[in-house]
């Protein structure tokens, strides 16, 4: 599917190029099918609370996918991530911070 949809060059935000180097697809998937599927599938391994006290409620909507392509030097090094808010589809529009 990401093929279809279009790898662009991930644009450094937090890690420099030094860390991470990589092509991405950005996918906003639909809420009340795929991503409510993949979610009961996986909760059972997820802690039922998430880092501050919160409730677990889902995943993010926003499906970051990376490609990593050995010939042309893409890398991820180690690293620690920080944390994001959650974004999701309401009525077919982009909401950060959708599980408040």
């Amino acid at each position: 599917a990401a093929d279809a949809m279009g790898w662009t060059e991930d644009a450094p935000v937090s890690l420099g190029r030094n860390v991470r180097r990589n092509t991405n697809c950005v996918w906003c998937v639909d809420e009340d099918t795929l991503n409510r599927q993949i979610f009961e599938r996986c909760a059972s391994k997820l802690p039922a609370e998430v880092v501050g006290g919160g409730a677990l409620r889902g995943l993010n909507a926003r499906w970051r996918l990376y490609r990593y392509d050995a010939a042309t030097g893409d890398v991820f090094r180690p690293h620690t991530d920080g944390a994001w808010p959650g974004s999701g589809l309401v009525d077919g529009e982009l909401v950060h911070d959708v599980y408040k």
